[in-house]
């Protein structure tokens, strides 16, 4: 990939990241975080408090993504949702979509840190040194 092509894949996922979060948001996938708000903020439970019970589920929500990607491979079939796509396509799509949501609300640089970490990684040993 040339370092111009790199910055345009950077950019785009940058900003498709914002795009997945306003869509997840206008579609009611942040309602959760402000019922937990709503109903704890008057209690014992801090504003960081629910931000995090609100990004571990985030994070949950990409493990069943994961989960029924598995399950797609073990037993292959078409979507039911896209067609002309496996299933195993569309999950990995969510687990895609799911991230970029997760990157976008909480501000992260994914695609500098894609590209950071790429960087480091072609230059590790291989199987990074590991025997097995």
């Amino acid at each position: 990939m040339t370092a111009r092509n790199l910055q345009l894949f950077i950019e785009l996922l940058e900003a498709e990241a914002q795009v997945v979060n306003e869509a997840q948001r206008t579609k009611g996938f942040h309602d959760d975080y402000l019922f937990i708000r709503d109903a704890f903020v008057e209690g014992d439970v801090r504003l960081d408090q629910v931000e995090l019970m609100f990004t571990l589920s985030q994070l949950g929500l990409m493990g069943t993504e994961v989960t029924e990607m598995i399950e797609a491979v073990r037993k292959p079939c078409e979507s039911e949702k896209i067609p002309g796509f496996t299933q195993e396509e569309e999950e990995a799509a969510d687990l895609q979509i799911r991230l970029l949501h997760f990157a976008g609300r909480r501000k992260l640089r994914l695609g500098e840190a894609y590209r950071a970490k790429m960087a480091y990684n072609l230059n590790r040993p291989h199987k990074h040194g590991k025997q097995a």
